[in-house]
């Protein structure tokens, strides 16, 4: 059955174990033919934190690097490491990680028994996968965009196209749960802010990454015939839009979505102006729209009013959501916790990514192409890797059926949030009185504070790491000890997926499920039975 804006009759609707396909399984040896949302939600999720650790480690290396270029240590190499640092940190960290929380997430939250097209969803996590090593394998023998094996650059061409189409199936999937799987009764205006956020993100996805697929097929043709169309045969900066504002506002989305869902349950009350979110989080895909930034083939598409118009209005969907958070918390009565921590310290975090925009978008501050942007593209992305430290904690007992502590992953966001913060601030400083340019693999500038702010920026990318490998190393150690399940709602949480137990059943839900009235079902049927 598949529910859009029709208004349902008031019946409950049965929630069955469903078919084979959806029973939970385990073991490395199943994972190949898995059609469980949970269980390929987790892969996606486990696989991008371990790619994490070297994107991070690269992007450390290269500012390292670029303190004494005289003793380079990573020699002809900088580059392609930066590269691929920065491309592993977007479509093989950042975006996939937040695609499968969606994938596990979002059908408990819209009531669903398992995430549409589950096959397909699956297939998605192997063609990302093998993406992803086909991208790694090219850089190993000499490739990657800026390499010196051509039919490596090749490799690295159709790593990258295989890895977009499989995060373009993936998006379908997410958007399809969420515009067709609904529980009757929860018509668009009341899903979830985070599912509503998975889905103008997936549909963002699906806009933007068959461009950058056309691209390069356009771009291998040029690489393998000889046809010049990119300058000084870059293909870094060929790709570079896809990685750059404005499009990391839309990498970055999720996070709204996971705040807007996590600051009324622990302020202890409702939204008050939900529709706000909304419109915030549906502004984002307007304005995280990138693919017309083609600067390799329009030069000056940078230096147009458009541009500058959209690189200030980004601050403004995260200022309302901020405004949101400020508002409800100033309503309510709030309990501190590591979700609630995780998500105003991103949104603070974005909120600053978002101001590096405006200021690279000012023309006469001629911040385009220096440093400047490498910091904006640091703040969004890392930003998004500190909120998912917090969802990650926050369904934690939903994913693995385990509550993480507190104290330590507080911690560990706020040791985040500094790094993140390190490395933001000094590529800026970097680009405002350093005249870097973006992703240098080698800058020689005699001035001492130049090295100064790089060693900053090493050390930002290495606190993130530290807290990604803590976490991880914390959450490996929960999930695989002999302690006790944890209770079905250990949150007093508010949307569906607290309706069922933690980790839920085949079929998500045991028991069946009643028409919802509003965005917070569970706390409707809480303050009915207080």
């Amino acid at each position: 059955m598949t529910l859009t804006e029709t208004r349902p009759e008031a019946v409950a609707v049965p929630a069955t174990a469903g078919p084979k396909s959806l029973v939970p399984t385990r073991g490395p040896a199943t994972w190949l033919t898995t059609a469980d949302s949970a269980t390929i939600g987790r892969l996606f999720i486990g696989t991008s934190m371990l790619f994490a650790l070297g994107a991070l480690g690269l992007g450390g290396l290269a500012a390292v690097e670029r303190v004494a270029p005289a003793d380079a240590f990573l020699s002809n190499a900088a580059l392609r490491l930066l590269s691929l640092g920065i491309v592993g940190l977007a479509f093989m960290v950042v975006v996939p990680l937040w695609t499968g929380v969606a994938i596990a997430i979002v059908p408990l939250q819209v009531g669903a028994r398992t995430v549409a097209f589950p096959r397909a969803a699956a297939l998605s996590f192997w063609g990302w996968l093998g993406g992803a090593g086909l991208i790694i394998g090219s850089y190993a023998g000499h490739g990657g965009p800026d390499g010196t094996s051509p039919n490596s650059v090749g490799l690295f061409i159709v790593g990258l196209g295989l890895l977009a189409v499989s995060l373009v199936i993936a998006s379908i999937s997410v958007a399809t749960t969420v515009l067709t799987l609904r529980v009757p009764g929860m018509y668009l205006d009341r899903v979830p802010f985070f599912a509503w956020a998975a889905m103008v993100t997936a549909i963002g996805m699906v806009l933007t990454l068959p461009v950058l697929v056309g691209a390069l097929i356009y771009y291998y043709v040029d690489h393998r015939y000889g046809g010049g169309a990119l300058p000084d045969g870059s293909l870094l900066q060929g790709i570079s839009w896809s990685f750059r504002q404005p499009t990391t506002l839309l990498i970055a989305l999720p996070v709204l979505g996971f705040a807007g869902d996590v600051t009324p349950v622990f302020a202890r009350t409702r939204v008050a102006i939900p529709s706000a979110v909304y419109g915030a989080i549906g502004l984002c895909l307007v304005l995280g729209y990138g693919a017309w930034v083609l600067d390799v083939l329009i030069p000056s598409v940078r230096s147009d009013f458009l541009f500058q118009v959209v690189s200030v209005a980004a601050v403004l969907p995260v200022l309302m959501v901020l405004g949101m958070v400020g508002h409800t918390l100033r309503l309510g009565k709030p309990k501190f916790g590591t979700p609630l921590i995780a998500a105003v310290t991103s949104l603070l975090l974005l909120l600053g990514g978002t101001v590096i925009s405006a200021l690279v978008g000012i023309e006469p501050l001629n911040l385009v192409g220096t440093a400047a942007e490498q910091a904006q593209t640091d703040a969004m992305l890392l930003a998004s890797l500190v909120a998912a430290v917090g969802a990650l904690t926050y369904w934690a007992p939903k994913l693995w059926g385990r509550l993480l502590p507190n104290a330590a992953t507080s911690g560990l966001v706020v040791l985040g949030f500094l790094g993140v913060g390190l490395a933001a601030g000094a590529n800026l400083m970097l680009g405002w009185v350093g005249d870097q340019p973006a992703w240098a693999s080698v800058f020689d500038d005699k001035r001492d504070y130049t090295g100064v702010l790089n060693v900053l920026v090493a050390a930002g990318y290495w606190l993130v790491l530290l807290m990604v490998l803590s976490f991880g190393l914390l959450l490996l150690k929960i999930v695989v000890s002999k302690s006790e399940a944890v209770a079905d709602d250990p949150w007093e949480g508010h949307t569906l997926e607290w309706a069922t137990t933690s980790p839920p059943p085949p079929g998500n839900f045991a028991t069946p499920l009643e028409v919802v009235h509003s965005d917070r079902p569970v706390l409707d049927r809480r303050e009915a039975l207080s």
